[in-house]
Formats: structure tokens, C-alpha cells, sequence
């Protein structure tokens, strides 16, 4: 594509991203809208907080909040969508000292509306929210910190790019640790997707699992402005930076684990506009095991401390 056609296609992504953000507001309560304008609290309980929705992951749950846990997250909002397995019985330490708030709801299709709910929460309560999936980790690289990246420049969201791993070659699922087993990923230019962090305080609307519209600016690591998410498949879609901060996104891990995931379904709902249920095919794509590193590795010796004096407790 030339330099002139992905301009083009830019600049009328970003007047669609900028009408459909107005629409929202004019759709929404102006009083509230007002409200949302003027309130620019900065002082909360928690500084970084995470939402997600769960079904059926209580085997991984431990990990992936110890884990956030040491990069900064100090409260979790869950929500369990009619879990079969022993979710509470793993979540009891934290929910007896209030790190994890968990809530139940049911139905398929629910992700949205347990975001909007996390949202209405968090806004007197944290600092920032991000938006994860319990396959997703936050993984702030070369000294960052996550809250001094949010709060670089005037920003009401950030979207943090995904790093997509593959299965490692397992077939069945290994012992131990997700970020220990799953070494390999993809390369930086194999996918445009993010996920958001936001100002809750600034939150207009929840567009779809990737992207929030908030009041004010959403921008990528480096500051740079983004009005409307960069779907994977519009054709002017570049890679999302990954220099700072990135979502390690363990999508399939085993191939017995991924079959477990594609039993569970999406918790969008999005398979009745179209989306098609995964299968192989989906598998191969996101099979990526082309490149190594160590980024996480620093934290691997705190995260297995943390779970063994968990399970002497």
C-alpha cells in the first residue's frame, strides 16, 4: 500500500472514530456527561486495577493475579460466568483481603456488560482500569513502570498491543507455570490488536472487548493519539507498538488447552453476528513460535515464591 493510501485510509478511520464518539455523547445523559468532564480525581485506593470475565479458568486464576500482582495491579474486579469449577475455593485468600471483588453473571454474551459493571465500580476507586482476559498479561518491559506510562502526557485510555504466543509445540497441557512453559511468540508485525487501559472516570461506552471511547484522548505507549481501534483487518492497520508495555496474549497454549477454550465459546456473544467458532484453522494461525525472550523471565522467581507460600497457607 502507498504512503498516500494509508493516509487517506487513516484520515477516514479517524473522522468515523470521531463522529461515532460524538454520536455516543450525544446520546448519552448530558448531566452526567458534564459530570464526567469536570472530574479529574487523581487520588484513589488503588492506582491500577483489572477487570475480566471468567469461565472455567480456575486453574490458571492464581497465576495470572500473582503475577499482576508484582507489576503494579492491587485490585481485581471478577466476574464469573457460570464457572463449573472451583473458582471460590482458589479466590478465597484474596476475596477474605479484598484484593478480589467477584461477582456472578449469567448468561451467554456478557463480557460487555461486566465491563460496564467493573466500570461503574472502579470509578471511585482506582486510578486506571485495564480490560484483560485471564490468557493476558500485563508486561511492562526495560524498567517501566505501568502507572508512570499512564501517566505520561494527558490521556483518558491507552491501548497496550498484544504478543501473541503459541503452543510451544505442547500438545497436552505441561506442569507448572503459563509464562514459564510458553516461550515462544509471534513477531512484531504479526497482529494490530490491543487491549485498553482507561480513566474509568472518562468512559463514554464499551465499543467491543478491545476498545473503550472515553472523554478526552486514547493513545498507544508512545503518546501517539488514536481515534478509532485499528481492527487487524482494516487495510491501513500497522502492528501495535510494543517497546514499552505489551500483553503477552497466551491465545492457545496446548492444544488440548485450546480445544478447552473453544468448548467455553466467546464471551462476547460475537458467534451470533458471524464470527466463526474456532476450529484448526484458528489454532494454526495463532500457532506462532517464531521468536524467544526473556522479558518475563525477572519476574518467574518472585511468581513461583508467591504461589508456594499461597499453597502453604
Amino acid at each position: 500500500m502507498s504512503r498516500f493510501q494509508r493516509r487517506y485510509l487513516c484520515f477516514k478511520a479517524n473522522v468515523i472514530g470521531t463522529l461515532s464518539k460524538l454520536k455516543s455523547i450525544t446520546n448519552g445523559n448530558t448531566i452526567n456527561i458534564l459530570k464526567q468532564i469536570t472530574d479529574n480525581r487523581t487520588e484513589f485506593p488503588n492506582q491500577l486495577s483489572v477487570v475480566a470475565i471468567i469461565k472455567n479458568e480456575a486453574s490458571y486464576i492464581q497465576e495470572w493475579i500473582e503475577f499482576h500482582k508484582l507489576v503494579g495491579v492491587t485490585k481485581f474486579y471478577l466476574y464469573n460466568n457460570e464457572s463449573e469449577d472451583n473458582l471460590e475455593d482458589k479466590l478465597a485468600p484474596y476475596l477474605l483481603d479484598g484484593s478480589v471483588e467477584l461477582h456472578t453473571i449469567i448468561g451467554k454474551g456478557k463480557q460487555l456488560e461486566a465491563y460496564e459493571r467493573a466500570i461503574q465500580i472502579a470509578k471511585n476507586e482506582t486510578r486506571w482500569l485495564a480490560i484483560l482476559d485471564i490468557d493476558e498479561f500485563l508486561l511492562p518491559l526495560d524498567n517501566n513502570r505501568i502507572i508512570d506510562i499512564l501517566d505520561e502526557g494527558r490521556k483518558s485510555a491507552m491501548l497496550v498491543g498484544w504478543m501473541v504466543y503459541g503452543s510451544g509445540g505442547f500438545i497436552k497441557r505441561p506442569e507448572g507455570l503459563v509464562t514459564e512453559n510458553y516461550r515462544k511468540h509471534a513477531t512484531d508485525d504479526f497482529i494490530a490488536d490491543y487491549k485498553s487501559i482507561v480513566n474509568p472516570r472518562k468512559v463514554i461506552c464499551v465499543k467491543n472487548p478491545h476498545f473503550v471511547q472515553v472523554l478526552g484522548k486514547t493513545t498507544d505507549e508512545n503518546g501517539k493519539k488514536i481515534w478509532q481501534y485499528p481492527y487487524t483487518n482494516s487495510p491501513q492497520a500497522l502492528p501495535a507498538s510494543k517497546k514499552r508495555i505489551r500483553i503477552n496474549h497466551y491465545y492457545s497454549k496446548s492444544l488440548e488447552e485450546f480445544e478447552m477454550k473453544s468448548r467455553r465459546g466467546y464471551a462476547d456473544g460475537s458467534l451470533g453476528d458471524g464470527r466463526m467458532a474456532r476450529n484448526m484453522d484458528v489454532f494454526r494461525d495463532h500457532d506462532q513460535n517464531a521468536v524467544e525472550d526473556n522479558y518475563i523471565d525477572e519476574y518467574i522467581p518472585k511468581l513461583t515464591a508467591a504461589l508456594k507460600a499461597f499453597d502453604k497457607e
